[in-house]
């Protein structure tokens, strides 16, 4: 399907250049080069090739045409087809094959490279109470917390990314390939795990928390001789550093629910109705307000599998006694309560 988006946008773009597109056509290639940034830089570096093409007489060239058909032929799947044209026309259409085949031949990559002729960056961020799910090429998931942004190579040939504020990470294994997020001072490797990571800038503090597996931590050391300091942290576990101390120390394992945005399971053994309100607030990404505080004294034994929020604050309110009403977009918890243990 894509290999036919790419065909149909090579043949636009030769109408576009040539004068001969129609005004339906136009539309349909404008609406494919805003669809991404990639397509964005495609078209503007066969624009400028275009105009620059003006100016010289676009046969000779240096790049292998040869090869370069190849890919173009590939990517139209069909085979090359003889076209009768008058002079003019057939000037027309010459520089049109240029400018694409040059682009194709100098390695700028279909969707794969910037106009400087590197890989081009995708930059994902999000907004604040937004909350964005990606997957990467390397089939790795990350769950991009609100406020974030993180940015990396379009081919993610070196597994690394750069990320400001927050995310939660499932990451593919490859024992050839690690993975490497560089969150402002802290920098985390990993083979094959699932693991969060919390770096904002406004922040004094930023940590890592590891479900599965095990992750390598490094950050500045501060007037220590050697500049870094290196923590491995084991599934269970999970590390701070503290920014103005430049100290890298253990800090509170994560919890049951941390996995949770991948299983989909929720699990509460014998946990405060408090603590069970704050994972959903993170799970479900809303505001959850007791009215009562004697609520956050109920005891909760309960696993929810893929439920919805309403399905489970319904189950909530049965174990402990409550109503559930709204406020705006706010949910609210009223009842007697449960004395303290």
């Amino acid at each position: 399907m894509e290999e036919n988006k790419e065909a149909r946008a090579l043949e636009l773009m030769a109408r576009y250049f040539s004068g001969e597109i129609k005004s339906e056509e136009q539309s349909e290639l404008m609406e494919w080069v805003e669809a991404s940034e990639s397509n964005q830089a495609f078209f503007a570096d066969t624009s400028r090739l275009w105009e620059a093409s003006e100016q010289v007489d676009p046969e000779p060239m240096t790049v292998d045409t040869k090869a370069a058909w190849a890919r173009l032929d590939e990517r139209l799947e069909a085979p090359a087809r003889v076209v009768s044209m008058t002079s003019s026309r057939t000037k027309i259409w010459r520089r049109v094959a240029a400018a694409i085949v040059l682009i194709i031949g100098i390695g700028l990559g279909w969707q794969q490279w910037g106009p400087a002729g590197n890989p081009a960056m995708v930059e994902v961020e999000t907004s604040a109470g937004e909350r964005r799910e990606l997957t990467l090429p390397d089939d790795s998931r990350i769950l991009l917390e609100e406020d974030s942004r993180i940015a990396y190579q379009d081919d993610f040939a070196e597994r690394t990314l750069t990320l400001e504020g927050a995310a939660r990470f499932s990451v593919t294994s490859d024992s050839q390939r690690p993975f490497t997020i560089q969150a402002g001072d802290l920098k985390t490797t990993v083979l094959g795990t699932q693991f969060s990571v919390r770096a904002y800038p406004n922040e004094e503090r930023a940590s890592v928390k590891v479900a599965e597996g095990r992750v390598a931590v490094e950050a500045p050391a501060g007037q220590q001789a050697d500049g870094t300091q290196r923590r491995e942290v084991a599934a269970g576990e999970a590390v701070e550093y503290q920014k103005q101390a430049s100290s890298l120390v253990a800090a509170p394992p994560p919890g049951p629910n941390e996995n949770a945005w991948i299983t989909g399971v929720l699990i509460f053994e014998d946990a405060p109705l408090g603590e069970v309100v704050t994972v959903l607030e993170d799970y479900y990404n809303v505001t959850i307000e007791t009215q009562n505080p004697d609520l956050n004294n109920c005891r909760i034994r309960i696993t929810f599998e893929q439920e919805s929020l309403d399905n489970v604050l319904e189950q909530l309110s049965f174990i402990g006694d409550f109503e559930v009403a709204m406020d705006g977009d706010t949910f609210l918890l009223d009842g007697d309560g449960c004395p303290e243990d």
